[in-house]
């Protein structure tokens, strides 16, 4: 996987995360982060590394549209004073998670990686879209302990020094 997609997720973080709590609210770090799973996951499909910004942006855009407006009355949370993070996800974490219980291993991959809209998954599933989004936010949780636990890393930063490659572990 080609360095320019994790860079421009570090880089425009922030500016991604400011964008999306604008329209969903608190559900914004969420979005981006399913943004930067499903970015990853199709990097290779990123023709100009010049638009490595603007291709993130239009993913972003689509997650916020499929997760609706924020709920009213919610008002934006205030970015830090401080720099955060970059999101939890690496180019490992497609393959971790696959080593996660098998109902939030399919959670993640339909919604954060395929894209599709949690409405509709919680509806087959026969659950109502909050617990959904409550199984979701599990599932993230646990993929961010198995890739501390696996690679070391909790954060897109410390990803871009992570073993895995020269290990050949994530494949």
């Amino acid at each position: 996987m080609s360095a320019v997609v994790p860079r421009a997720l570090e880089q425009g973080r922030e500016e991604l995360v400011a964008w999306a709590r604008r329209r969903v609210g608190q559900r914004a770090e969420d979005v981006v982060q399913d943004a930067a799973v499903r970015a990853l996951r199709y990097a290779d499909r990123l023709e100009d590394p010049a638009a490595a910004r603007a291709w993130l942006f239009t993913i972003v855009r689509r997650l916020v549209t499929e997760a609706g407006p924020r709920e009213a009355g919610e008002l934006p949370a205030a970015l830090p004073a401080e720099s955060p993070e970059p999101p939890d996800a690496c180019g490992c974490v497609l393959k971790q998670v696959q080593h996660l219980p098998e109902a939030q291993s399919r959670l993640l991959q339909r919604v954060a990686i395929d894209g599709e809209k949690l409405a509709e998954v919680a509806r087959e599933l026969g659950i109502t879209e909050n617990n959904a989004w409550v199984r979701l936010h599990r599932a993230r949780a646990a993929l961010k302990v198995r890739l501390k636990r696996h690679c070391g890393t909790e954060s897109l930063r410390a990803c871009l020094d992570c073993g895995c490659l020269e290990r050949g572990c994530c494949r």
